[in-house]
């Protein structure tokens, strides 16, 4: 198996959402993200980006068609809220964690 390249685990995920750049700073603000990188396209969406957590990383990007037309992603929120994925994060302070995303407007049930 080939080696991962320096400051990338083995695995990450990408995520798409209808409104990446809203996306982005709510996940830094309800569950501790960090923005390591963002590009945006000259439309000013989000083209790529990398959130840090950790030694974790998650990509996230505008959903909808990419500048490879065959290739189109959605959301669940277009999906009628369908789950499309699931991102586990192991945190040290789960109680704390809770809270904060709670505060931020996160849906805990």
């Amino acid at each position: 198996m080939k080696n991962t390249s320096p400051g990338w685990p083995r695995i990450s995920v990408a995520i798409f959402y209808d409104d990446a750049l809203a996306a982005i700073d709510w996940l830094c603000r309800a569950f501790g993200f960090e923005v390591r990188q963002k590009f945006l396209g000259p439309d000013g969406r989000v083209q790529h980006s990398e959130l840090v957590y950790g030694e974790g990383i998650i990509m996230v990007a505008q959903a909808g068609k990419s500048a490879d037309p065959a290739r189109v992603t959605r959301s669940p929120h277009s999906l009628g809220g369908a789950n499309t994925h699931g991102v586990m994060v192991y945190v040290d302070d789960v109680d704390a964690h809770c809270a904060r995303a709670h505060s931020a407007g996160a849906k805990i049930d």
